[in-house]
């Protein structure tokens, strides 16, 4: 689970880094047609940030039949139970972030990015269209 989490992140930040370079080739040329790639590029993020919920929640799984295994046999050495204990312990401790936490991090900032640079275009394309407006509006008396 861990390696396929590893692989998917690694192919997630690939794909978006592949995105920027296509919005960066075609911004001098036509910034209008960046919209689309910007848009796939957050609906992308937001399926990373699915998935890492998804790997979080069958490593959990995992590690939940961990501790029954554990419970269950009691002449066992107790390993994870230990471990899930300390990890509670350092919780507390503000800078402790699991590694969906991290994940999630990576994922919202390019998430992020890409509504920014969204917002930018659409601003541009708003303010430039905005006194063709102003001119129709006034013609008509709206």
């Amino acid at each position: 689970t861990t390696d396929r989490r590893y692989s998917f992140n690694k192919f997630m930040i690939t794909i978006s880094t592949a995105l920027i370079a296509g919005i960066c080739a075609l911004l001098p040329h036509c910034p209008y047609c960046t919209i689309p790639i910007t848009l796939v590029g957050i609906i992308i993020c937001n399926a990373w940030i699915k998935q890492i919920n998804c790997f979080k929640t069958m490593v959990k799984i995992k590690y939940n039949s961990v501790k029954q295994i554990e419970k269950k046999y009691e002449n066992i050495l107790k390993t994870y139970i230990c471990e899930y204990q300390q990890r509670e312990q350092a919780k507390n401790n503000s800078s402790f972030k699991s590694f969906s936490e991290q994940e999630k991090i990576v994922a919202n900032a390019f998430k992020n990015g890409f509504i920014i640079y969204l917002c930018f275009i659409l601003g541009l394309f708003i303010f430039k269209i905005s006194p063709i407006l102003c001119f129709i509006c006034y013609l008509f008396k709206f």
